[in-house]
């Protein structure tokens, strides 16, 4: 069976988090992606804490993807320092087989625009 992992990562408006997933799954380096929001994060940058609204996706992929995944979120990504957080899980095996079939064959040279 597949291995699965989420990867969850937030964006600042629900346009940019709608767009990266639509992209995940255009290059079928995700077979779906959930986008929540807004939820709010509290967190200290540049030494001051801050209280933002984001939208949070949940990426579901092959674990063997999961760099390829990270590598293009962080390359694309607004934040100076996107936080990526990897959840290996554990799935039913009809899910775990879809997951894999949706991101058989990642194309990177493709983009959510291009459909």
């Amino acid at each position: 069976m597949a291995q699965i992992i989420e990867i969850t990562i937030t964006y600042h408006e629900a346009d940019a988090a709608r767009l990266a997933a639509k992209d995940l799954v255009t290059r079928h380096l995700a077979a779906c992606v959930h986008i929540a929001g807004p939820v709010e994060s509290v967190f200290r940058w540049d030494d001051a804490i801050q209280i933002e609204p984001e939208w949070r996706l949940t990426v579901k992929t092959q674990k063997p993807l999961a760099r390829n995944v990270a590598d293009h979120l962080i390359e694309n990504h607004p934040y100076d320092l996107p936080g990526l957080v990897f959840h290996p899980c554990d799935c039913q095996p009809a899910f775990a087989e879809w997951v894999a079939a949706e991101t058989a064959a990642p194309d990177l040279t493709k983009n959510a625009t291009d459909t």
